[in-house]
C-alpha cells in the first residue's frame, strides 16, 4: 500500500474540494487507506469594533461546522475510511503539526503570485517548505 493515512486540508474553496476528491481517489487506489480531513479554525486578527469578539468566535465556529458537514457528506459517499476534525491555529503551522502518522498531505492552492504571495503569504508554500512528508498541491479547482 503506497499510502496508509492521508491528511487533506479543507477550507471549502474549489481547490480544497479538488484536494478532497484527489485524496479520496488516492485512498481508493491504495485500498484501505484512511483519509483525515482537517479544517483549521482561526479567528481573524482584524475585526470591526462594532462586532464583539465573541461574535467572531461564534461565526468561525459556525463556518467550521458547515465546512465539516460538507466534507463529511463527500466522505460518506466515498466508501473510504475517514475522519474529519477541526483544529485551531495558524493554517500552515497547524497542518504541518498535525500528528496522525500521515504519509501524505493533500491541499489546495489559490494560486497567489508576486506581491500577493509576498505580502499575504501562501499556506501551501509554507506547508511544502516545512512538511517532513510529501505534499500534493491541487490548483485551479482541479481543472
Amino acid at each position: 500500500m503506497l499510502f496508509r493515512k492521508i491528511l487533506v486540508a479543507f477550507d471549502g474553496s474549489p481547490q480544497s474540494r479538488a484536494a478532497l476528491r484527489k485524496g479520496i481517489d488516492l485512498a481508493r487506489a491504495c485500498g484501505g487507506t484512511i483519509v483525515d480531513v482537517l479544517y483549521v479554525s482561526s479567528v481573524p486578527a482584524v475585526w470591526y469594533p462594532e462586532m464583539p469578539a465573541a461574535n467572531l468566535y461564534e461565526l468561525e465556529s459556525k463556518t467550521a461546522e458547515a465546512l465539516m458537514e460538507e466534507a463529511k457528506r463527500i466522505l460518506a459517499e466515498s466508501g473510504c475510511r475517514w475522519h474529519a476534525f477541526v483544529a485551531e491555529g495558524r493554517a500552515a503551522r497547524t497542518i504541518v503539526a498535525a500528528n496522525g502518522g500521515y504519509d501524505l498531505i493533500v491541499m489546495g492552492s489559490r494560486g497567489r503570485s508576486g506581491l500577493q504571495e509576498l505580502f499575504l503569504g501562501s499556506v501551501s508554500h509554507n506547508v511544502v517548505q516545512h512538511s517532513p512528508i510529501p505534499v500534493l498541491i491541487m490548483k485551479d479547482g482541479g481543472k
